[in-house]
């Protein structure tokens, strides 16, 4: 008779001497079933939490909350006066402050945005901010952050320019200039969204504008970060399946820097914890 997944599963959860003829084993069938089910709470527990976890410090770029209303901060480069994240320059930025009602624009998040073109100096070209953070190699991530173009000294109906690098990954994005209002909450905010596979045990996030002039740049707010709900699809198919399985097998042990996408759970082994994984989120990703 042909094995189901989870009784697979379970031959790895539990000890042969649980699952062989023995006779504590035939005469205790409760508790062999009860020690299976928590051992796989645990392993799925774990998973679930990793991936519920917001992974940023600080995404919708709070702080300060005593500054003046309607105002703005200049961080240059190097800075980290605004929590969790780093001016990574080349000049300043605008972290602005809103607190109703205001002429600035609303935020899409809290009562703070940043705007990657800085206003202290007339000639500054376009600036960034960074976060570096704790990842699991091999795992694949989700990046959102609501960006907006500053419509400040620029043609309404053209385009700026949105980088987004993670480590040395870069994707850009092409924002279309609208006139802003101060409508609260604001229309304009727009969704932009990377994925990535982390290379190692940390990895470094930037929003840069490629608009090159001083103020009028692009807004940045409420950025999040988490895991991809479907890591158990080791092979990006789209399905968790038997060759997701056999990844797993064929990597068993320590993790293999030829393939670390085995290790679901980061652990740093390929072991029992991940056969689960797959085996319980069998069928098409959600």
């Amino acid at each position: 008779m042909a094995l189901m997944p989870l009784t697979i599963a379970a031959a790895f959860l539990l000890g042969p001497q649980e699952l062989g003829s023995s006779s504590s084993a035939a005469s205790n069938p409760e508790e062999i079933e009860m020690k299976r089910m928590m051992s796989m709470a645990i392993v799925l527990g774990t998973a679930s939490a990793l991936h519920a976890q917001e992974l940023l410090v600080n995404g919708s770029l709070e702080g300060r909350s005593g500054a003046a209303a309607c105002t703005w901060d200049n961080p240059s480069t190097g800075s980290t006066m605004i929590p969790g994240w780093t001016v990574s320059g080349p000049w300043n930025v605008d972290w602005v402050y809103y607190a109703a009602p205001c002429a600035q624009i609303c935020p899409r998040d809290g009562s703070r945005y940043v705007d990657l073109n800085g206003s202290l100096i007339v000639t500054a070209p376009a600036s960034a901010i960074a976060q570096t953070v704790g990842t699991v190699t091999g795992l694949r991530y989700r990046f959102s952050v609501f960006a907006m173009c500053n419509s400040v000294y620029s043609t309404v109906g053209e385009f700026k320019t949105l980088r987004v690098s993670v480590d040395q990954s870069i994707t850009e994005f092409a924002l279309l200039i609208v006139s802003n209002t101060a409508d609260c909450p604001s229309p304009l905010w727009e969704e932009i969204v990377v994925c990535f596979t982390a290379l190692g045990p940390k990895t470094t996030i930037e929003l840069r504008s490629m608009f090159p002039d001083n103020a009028g740049g692009i807004f940045v707010d409420a950025a999040t970060l988490s895991v991809i709900e479907c890591a158990m699809d080791i092979d990006q198919s789209a399905t968790v399946d038997a060759l997701d399985l056999a990844l797993v097998l064929q990597h068993w042990g320590l993790v293999s820097p030829e393939y670390p996408q085995a290790d679901i759970d980061g652990d740093g082994n390929v072991g029992a914890a991940d056969l689960t994984l797959v085996l319980s989120h069998w069928g098409p990703c959600p």
